[in-house]
């Protein structure tokens, strides 16, 4: 599993993607959309859906990470490009072990919503 470790966050892509983008393996790339940017590496990789990215969870958001030419800011994480789903759980009451309190940005601090 080390070998697989490039240093810093990732972004899998398939190859038939990446080839229409102009994006070779280990570039960085710019990942964004209308709730943010992040910046990542890129993984070019044959087992992707084309039209797919993946990022795994829980990434640093700016150890070894450029910065944005999209928000002038170094970094992001996956929860930047990830709009706030309110699970239907997190709305039950009366229960200890499901009980839940909002905060203005969702269930969690590090989701945002259009």
């Amino acid at each position: 599993m080390l070998t697989l470790n490039r240093g810093g966050p990732v972004v899998w892509m398939s190859e038939t993607d990446a080839a229409r983008a102009g994006i070779t393996d280990n570039d960085w790339v710019e990942v964004y959309n209308a709730n943010g940017a992040l910046v990542a590496r890129a993984v070019v990789s044959q087992r992707m859906k084309q039209g797919t990215l993946y990022m795994y969870h829980a990434q640093e958001k700016i150890v070894n990470t450029p910065g944005s030419k999209v928000t002038g800011q170094r970094g992001g994480i996956h929860n930047s490009v990830t709009r706030a789903i309110t699970k239907p759980t997190h709305m039950i009451g009366g229960y200890v072990q499901q009980s839940y309190g909002f905060n203005y940005y969702g269930t969690v601090g590090s989701n945002r919503d259009e």
